[in-house]
């Protein structure tokens, strides 16, 4: 599998099922945190401590994850908030795992929803088996199928792909 499918996998197993999950559809998300707190004026829900959430295939971990609702969307009360998501924030130790031995790492990943992308900052790394890649700030295009590795003077564009011993029709001849 090339690194682009990898990343946009990881796109969709980080944001939609986490963050918005389909109104046809609904799947449980499970959030673990040390406490919780529903901000209904400023639409915005914040996870703090050794948060971990779950979802169908795919762990999440982070010191605090914010969710950040649209206006005119948080008519909810405290023990149900709900609203159309804006944007979700996940700082600190930011580890995202799936069954499928796909991971991703950094010190933040925010997913916005009106934009669909996600972005990873704080040393970002996409792993998928032994393949890898980071840089400074990785940007996943969802709607688009694309994603985005930008270097800069902390770190360069680093991608690390396995590929065969020998590829058919390169060999060296006699």
């Amino acid at each position: 599998m090339t690194m682009l499918p990898i990343l946009i996998v990881f796109c969709l197993f980080l944001a939609p099922p986490l963050l918005a999950a389909s109104a046809q559809e609904e799947q449980p998300v499970a959030i673990r945190a040390d406490s919780m707190e529903y901000l209904q004026k400023a639409g915005r829900i914040v996870f703090r401590g050794t948060v971990h959430a779950t979802h169908e295939d795919m762990e999440l971990w982070a010191d605090t994850v914010t969710v950040h609702l649209e206006e005119g969307t948080a008519q909810a009360t405290a023990t149900a908030p709900q609203g159309k998501v804006r944007s979700i924030v996940a700082e600190g130790n930011v580890r995202i795992q799936t069954t499928q031995n796909r991971s991703g790492t950094g010190k933040r990943a925010t997913f916005d929803a009106r934009t669909e992308t996600v972005t990873l900052e704080g040393d970002p790394e996409v792993r998928e088996g032994k393949n890898s890649i980071r840089g400074e700030v990785i940007i996943l295009y969802l709607k688009d199928g694309k994603s985005e590795v930008r270097g800069g003077a902390k770190q360069r564009v680093e991608a690390i792909f396995l590929a065969p011993k020998a590829i058919p029709g390169l060999e060296k001849k006699p």
